[in-house]
């Protein structure tokens, strides 16, 4: 038995739930491919048809190809104004690039796992309608690999601070006691994050357009983050 194998394959599972999951929360049908056709998820909308809402039935039904990522400690560094920050990448086959630009009701859900806060994996994702693909190719924000594409993805995470750092600054400041800061270290999460006013960060990174720029551009990146307003999607925009 390949233990490696089972592993990813469990853990794209677990990723195919989560946007499952998202999409009955908002009384949508989701049904899990048995065999792999290129797409993960087909989603209909028979319980709001059923209810008279009809006006995205064109919509339907949807397809959702599920890349899941887990982000490992190696991957993050300190960002600006110490937000934690993390570089990895997805990878798109070049068949399943022709079938999503084939296929206008379709889109690829990107999946990923933050390490463990204390209180286990923290996941984030974000959606790419099929009809972006051809601009993400064009642009060169889907670079060839060999026989796949790659699509390098910069998150920011929230700023956050450590049980440890919030304890000694609860106690500097006079406001615990020795013994509270104790409690605070044995019972907060390892870490947590900052109530800034601060917002999640998103960067994709492009090929050069010039020779004299040999290496990549990382561009802001504004991506559908949410489904709740599928089966409409946040249109992508890249600065």
């Amino acid at each position: 038995m390949d233990r490696e194998f089972f592993e990813r394959l469990y853990k794209g599972y677990l990723g195919e739930h989560l946007i499952s999951g998202e999409l009955y929360a908002r009384s949508f049908e989701v049904f899990r491919l048995p065999a792999d056709f290129g797409f993960d998820l087909v989603v209909t909308n028979q319980f709001k048809t059923s209810q008279g809402i009809t006006g995205d039935a064109v919509s339907f039904p949807f397809s959702i190809q599920v890349k899941s990522r887990w982000v490992r400690d190696a991957d993050i560094s300190v960002g600006p104004n110490n937000r934690p920050e993390a570089q990895f990448a997805y990878w798109l086959k070049a068949g399943e690039i022709d079938l999503l630009t084939r296929h206008p009701n379709s889109a690829v859900a990107f999946v990923f796992y933050l390490p463990s806060d204390g209180r286990g994996a923290r996941s984030r994702f974000f959606l790419i309608h099929s009809s972006d693909i051809p601009s993400l190719l064009d642009r060169g924000y889907l670079r060839p690999k060999g026989n796949n594409y790659e699509l390098l993805v910069r998150y920011r995470d929230l700023p956050r601070v450590s049980r440890g750092q919030f304890a000694d600054e609860m106690l500097r400041d006079g406001l615990v006691t020795e013994e509270g800061a104790l409690r605070l270290r044995s019972s907060l999460p390892e870490s947590f994050r900052l109530n800034w006013n601060a917002r999640e960060y998103f960067q994709l990174a492009r090929s050069p357009r010039t020779p004299d720029h040999p290496n990549l551009v990382w561009r802001p990146a504004h991506l559908c983050t949410d489904l709740s307003d599928f089966p409409s999607f946040r249109p992508l925009v890249l600065d």
